[in-house]
């Protein structure tokens, strides 16, 4: 265990989590990313909402059919790939703010 390894067992009590995340984690994540003790418990226990990947709507529509026209331009040579990516940021926001404000 440790070194980004988090333990899959179950039976493990808080005593024994406790003593995983500040026995092996913190000193081997503190000197580059001064990650606590409290954080790693924070990311791992705290109840989260989680949210749906893909977009739906007619914005999720937009948004797949940016993929296909964008990216073909960007495939043949008639932009760059910054050009495309901040086509597809820019329309992709357009697509959910008018979505947004339909509703």
């Amino acid at each position: 265990m440790g070194f980004g390894r988090i333990p899959a067992r179950i039976d493990l009590t808080d005593e024994e989590i406790d003593s995983y995340i500040t026995d092996k984690l913190v000193p081997a994540y503190a000197e580059t990313d001064a990650i606590t003790a409290e954080m790693f418990k924070d990311a791992w226990f705290a109840d989260m909402t989680i949210l749906p990947e893909k977009v739906v709507g007619t914005a999720g529509s937009t948004i797949e059919n940016l993929w296909v026209s964008e990216g073909e331009m960007y495939g043949t040579g008639s932009q760059d790939l910054d050009t495309m990516m901040q086509n597809m940021i820019d329309k992709s926001n357009e697509a959910i703010a008018e979505e947004g404000a339909a509703q």
